[in-house]
C-alpha cells in the first residue's frame, strides 16, 4: 500500500514539472503622461473655437492681374487658460498649399489660381502646416492674442465667378 501512495505524488510532481517547461512569460508595460490644462481657443471673441471669417463679395474682374488681392479682413485668435511652465507655444493652421506659393488652396469650381493669403500681425505670410512660435503666457489666466489678416490673391491673373471656401484647423503645441 505504501507503493501506491508514493507513486501518486510522484506522478503529480512529474506533471507539474511538465507544465513549467511548457509555460511562457511576458511583460506588459503601462505608460502615459499626466498633462495640465490645455489652452482654450476663441476666434474673434465669439466664445467659440470654430468660426467663419467672411471675406465678403469680391468682383472677379478685380483679380484679373497676377498678384491682385482683395481687401484684407482682420481676425483674432485668442488663447486663454493656457498651462504655465512652458517656454513657448507652436501655433499653426492646417491646410493644403496651392502649388509652392505658401498660400492656402481654396475649394472652388475652377482651378483659376485663386488662393487665400494669411498674414500675421507683422504682415509676414502664414503658410499651411507651418508652426508659428508664440511666447508663453506668464500666468494660466493670461490671454494670448494672435491677430491675423486674410484676403484672396490671384496667382494666375484670372478668377472665375462662383463661391469659394477654405477650411483650416488650428493646433497648438506646448514646449
Amino acid at each position: 500500500m505504501n507503493k501506491k501512495i508514493i507513486a501518486l505524488p510522484l506522478s503529480i510532481l512529474l506533471t507539474v514539472g511538465l507544465m513549467e517547461t511548457a509555460s511562457a512569460t511576458g511583460t506588459v508595460n503601462f505608460k502615459g503622461s499626466l498633462a495640465g490644462s490645455i489652452c482654450t481657443i476663441d476666434i474673434n471673441n465669439s466664445g467659440l473655437d470654430n468660426s467663419n471669417i467672411d471675406l465678403g463679395t469680391i468682383e472677379a474682374n478685380t483679380l484679373n492681374t497676377v498678384g491682385a488681392t482683395s481687401p484684407a479682413v482682420q481676425f483674432n485668435v485668442d488663447m486663454t487658460d493656457c498651462p504655465t511652465g512652458y517656454s513657448n507655444f507652436q501655433f499653426q493652421f492646417s491646410g493644403d498649399e496651392y502649388g509652392s506659393t505658401g498660400d492656402f488652396a481654396v475649394s472652388h469650381e475652377h482651378d483659376d489660381g485663386v488662393v487665400i493669403e494669411l498674414k500675421d500681425m507683422n504682415g509676414a505670410q502664414v503658410s499651411p502646416n507651418t508652426p508659428i512660435q508664440v511666447a508663453a503666457a506668464a500666468q494660466s489666466d493670461s490671454k494670448i492674442r494672435l491677430p491675423f489678416t486674410a484676403n484672396i490673391r490671384s496667382t494666375k491673373g484670372e478668377a472665375a465667378v462662383g463661391q469659394f471656401v477654405m477650411a483650416t484647423n488650428i493646433s497648438v503645441q506646448y514646449e
